[in-house]
Parts: structure tokens; sequence; C-alpha cells
């Protein structure tokens, strides 16, 4: 077996016991590649039905039946076996458009067939999640949710009581301790827009994307991973201002050089 590559590990600062930490497995900053390292192999992003990597670098699904993104896990993924541990995923959205009463965000593929689990979203802004494709459970909604820019993060777990744990901007907003369990399911490949249903979807676009473990089980450490992925996401607009500065650097010794 090979030894998992830890791209990341930071402790869990706020656990009163540093011994929980956040593993990022892999990550996309942008979607200039399509690519990314997870665990000493690769993962890679295929794109169908329309679906396609703008002038920005983000994946934009346009929400029409069977436009997704496919990541395909290089070996079954079982995110909840080992107990007391976590795994989790986070992506920042945008221009989010749901057209129909519930258009899926994303869909974990399960190795038996029926088993599907993911998340989606409805035209009020209220987020569900749910198991067997259609089979939706309860509902939650956040003020961020919408057009504008937001980070949605989901850690799963099998241990009682803890189950799936949703975050926006790092910030709890919702549980589900019987439906989607990571314990119940063997996951294959994970779509991003609208994979299986037959009519049109949710509109959007992924900014920044992560997988990432904890080795925790325990509600506070949860919280404080959730709030540690969430400041790791990039601010376009630092990056944008950062190169900015550069550049005028650059030009003043160029004239200062000349003078």
């Amino acid at each position: 077996m090979k030894t998992p590559l830890l791209l990341a590990t930071l402790p869990l600062l706020s656990s009163p016991v540093l011994a929980a930490r956040v593993t990022i497995a892999s990550q996309w900053n942008d979607f200039s590649s399509l690519t990314a390292p997870h665990g000493g192999q690769h993962l890679s992003i295929t794109l169908n039905g329309g679906a396609t990597v703008d002038s920005n670098d983000r994946l934009v699904l346009n929400g029409q039946a069977g436009s997704f993104a496919r990541i395909s896990f290089p070996s079954t993924y079982r995110p909840g076996w080992l107990p007391g541990q976590s795994y989790g995923i986070q992506l920042t959205i945008s221009g989010l458009q749901a057209q129909q009463a519930w258009s899926q965000l994303f869909m974990y593929n399960s190795v038996s067939a029926g088993k599907e689990s993911g998340v989606a979203i409805n035209t009020t802004g209220m987020i569900t999640d749910g198991a067997n494709q259609a089979s939706w459970g309860s509902t939650f909604g956040a003020d961020a949710i919408g057009p504008d820019s937001f980070t949605l993060t989901v850690i799963q777990t099998s241990t009682a009581g803890v189950g799936t744990r949703y975050y926006i901007n790092g910030e709890y907003v919702n549980v589900n301790t019987s439906g989607w369990i990571a314990s119940n399911q063997t996951w294959n490949s994970i779509d991003f827009g609208n994979s299986y249903k037959t009519y049109a979807g949710a509109a959007y676009a992924i900014e920044t994307l992560a997988f990432f473990h904890v080795d925790s089980a325990t509600i506070g450490d949860l919280d404080t991973a959730a709030k540690t992925m969430y400041g790791l996401v990039p601010e376009p607009a630092t990056a944008t201002l950062g190169l900015a500065g550069l550049a005028a650097l650059m030009l003043r010794r160029r004239r200062s050089h000349h003078s």
C-alpha cells in the first residue's frame, strides 16, 4: 500500500488537544489545469455536455441536462470507514442559478447502483442533501446562497450523532445525522453539475475546490477544520493587487535605472 502524500497538514489551533489535524488531499485554486496531485497519484477532471473552463480559469457548468464535470478517483474512495476520522470537500461557487425545484450541485457516485449521494439547491436558495439521487432530505438556507461568491464546506463522518456537517463561508449551518453518512458508501467518482437529470439544473461556476481529511470526528474539531479550510481560500482581489504592486515596483526600478 502506498503511503499517502500529505500535501498540506494544518493543526487545529483552537482545539484543546493539538492532535486533530487537517490534511489537504488535493486542491484546485483555479482550473488552469484539470489535474491535481492526490495521495501520490493524480485526480483528473473530464468535461461533459458543454461544461468548460472560462477566461478566469473557473470551472463553469451551464445547468443543462448532461452538462457536468467528473472527477474519477484513482481507487475506490470510502471516506468514512475509519472510526474517528472525517473527510471533507470545499468549493467556492459564484453565479449560482437554480432553475428547477431541486438542482444538483454535486453528486458522489457509488460502486453500488442507486446509492449515489450529493447536494442540491432549490430556486429559493435552500440547500438539501440526500441519497439515491432524487430522494433529497431536509432543507436549510443561508443568506450567502445566491449569485454572489460563497464557499460551501461539507464534512462527512460515520460517528454516531455527528453525521454530515455543512458550512457556508466557514460557519456551521446544518447537519444530517441520518441520511447521507459516509460509512454507508464507497465512491468511485464525483460529478459537479447536472449529470443525471433529464431537465435543466443549477448553473454555476466553481472558483476553487479541495478535498481534505480530518483525523477527528468531534463536532468542535470539525467546526474548527471548516474555519481553517475557509481561511485558505485565496482572495482573487488580493492576488490581483499583489501582481499590480509587483508590476509598479518593476516599473519604478526600471525608471530609476534609466534616470
